[in-house]
């Protein structure tokens, strides 16, 4: 029995990590832009990580569509004055 419990225990700690307060670390595959990305964050005095969340920021403020928009899609434009 005490064989089954502690396999139990075992399987407990297997999915997602516990919340430590720590920022998840991703894997990316990035071509030769990396280094002359690295060099020019570098000459910046900035890191990569700001580099690329300041990016990745842009990108979503650029591309993010509201969900109300999406679901309003009868609703005419805001530039256009009827």
């Amino acid at each position: 029995m005490w064989y089954i419990l502690q396999m139990a225990e075992e399987q407990k700690r297997r999915g997602r990590p516990v919340t430590t307060g720590t920022t998840k670390k991703r894997d990316v595959r990035v071509g030769d832009v990396w280094d002359e990305a690295a060099a020019l964050a570098k000459a910046r005095g900035e890191t990569m990580r700001q580099v690329l969340e300041r990016a990745l920021k842009n990108y979503v403020h650029r591309y993010h569509v509201p969900r109300s928009a999406e679901s309003d899609q009868d609703a005419p434009p805001p530039d256009s004055a009827a």
